[in-house]
């Protein structure tokens, strides 16, 4: 695939305000935490997962790229709110720091196709199969699921 880019747009004159310019495909995107948030992924090796990253964009554009541990499935949305930015994996939820884009912590869920993450008052929420957990942004992972 071709490389891929984000334009800001001024939503008064509806001119190009800004451009990021990346070399992999984007998979999501979110704003939040003091910056746009990026996943990518690579060229598919021929065999197994290709490479996935993070990429925080910051207000003066500046770029900073983490690639994700080995094998790391995106299976939904980017989220950043509540103090932490949130990637849905295959297998649990990825909790980025916003300051350093560096994966903190790996919440393990049961493996899924497709998951969900929102935040909402500063609590971030996950699906697990047909319940919703409570993600702990202070390294305790899922909580109990809500009834």
């Amino acid at each position: 695939f071709p490389p891929s880019r984000i334009v800001r747009i001024d939503t008064r004159s509806f001119t190009e305000e800004s451009r990021t310019d990346l070399k992999a495909e984007i998979l999501s995107i979110a704003d939040g935490e003091g910056a746009r948030w990026v996943v990518t992924r690579n060229q598919k090796p021929a065999n197994g997962l290709p490479d996935t990253f993070v990429k925080r964009i910051g207000a003066d554009g500046t770029v900073t790229s983490k690639l994700l541990p080995f094998g790391t499935d995106p299976v939904g949305a980017i989220v950043a709110g509540g103090g932490n930015v949130w990637i849905p994996v295959r297998d649990g939820v990825l909790r980025v720091d916003p300051a350093t884009a560096s994966v903190v912590e790996h919440v393990g869920l049961a493996p899924s196709d497709a998951r969900g993450v929102v935040v909402s008052r500063g609590v971030a929420w996950a699906t697990d199969g047909d319940t919703v957990r409570v993600l702990d942004a202070n390294g305790a992972g899922a909580q109990e699921p809500v009834q």
